[in-house]
């Protein structure tokens, strides 16, 4: 069965010889850094990062994000893909070989964590799948080793960006504490949500979402 995922990713690049989306792409390909992926996310899933129906991110959105573009240093895409979960294959001299420890996903993960820059706690995208019932998805945040993770957060819930609700709003760098590398789950994080929400200051507005093309 075919599952299609959307990844929205917004980050400051470490090298910077990369000036344009084609040096970026040109970069990509010369390492190999396994971004196998298509431009076009979709609009219904993977479109703002979810922390649950009390929360709201407050940084800057990502559901605008369709595209590669690259503008002082900093990369900003929206793609989509398929089978994320299937295992990863490696080339070398000899051919082709799957590494089925290693996922599409992961790769992907891997090859932003090693190409951009971020503070602990910075949530960098968001990423959603097609059996997703609501817009958002899940974080993608950069953990204290510098490798980006993706948190399998709850759904904001039906209605997720109506009034009515005791919100409270969720900033673009998490405070610390938070943010707990999952021991067997190498490429996910577990966050206390709970404890967010105590700590973080109520929504005062709400933001629409806006989807548009970034090439």
């Amino acid at each position: 069965m075919t599952m299609h995922y959307s990844l929205r990713f917004r980050g400051q690049l470490t090298d910077p010889s990369i000036l344009t989306a084609d040096d970026f792409l040109d970069f990509v390909r010369r390492n190999d850094l396994c971004l196998h992926i298509d431009a076009g996310p979709c609009e219904y899933y993977g479109v703002e990062p979810s922390f649950g129906r009390d929360m709201e991110f407050s940084g800057e959105p990502f559901g605008s994000l369709s595209g590669f573009h690259v503008s002082d240093g900093i990369l900003e895409f929206g793609c989509s893909a398929a089978n994320l979960t299937w295992e990863q294959f490696d080339e070398d001299a000899d051919g082709i070989h799957p590494r089925p420890d290693f996922t599409r996903l992961e790769a992907i993960l891997v090859a932003l964590s090693k190409i951009t820059a971020g503070d602990d706690g910075e949530v960098h995208g968001v990423m959603g799948y097609d059996e997703h019932e609501e817009p958002n998805g899940w974080p993608v945040i950069r953990c204290s080793d510098g490798i980006l993770r993706i948190a399998m957060t709850p759904s904001s819930g039906e209605g997720w960006q109506q009034d009515g609700w005791n919100r409270v709003a969720v900033p673009s760098v998490l405070p610390s504490g938070y943010v707990t590398a999952s021991a067997n789950r190498p490429y996910e994080v577990d966050l206390d949500l709970d404890g967010l929400k105590e700590r973080l200051a109520p929504v005062d507005h709400v933001r629409p979402t806006m989807v548009s093309s970034r090439f």
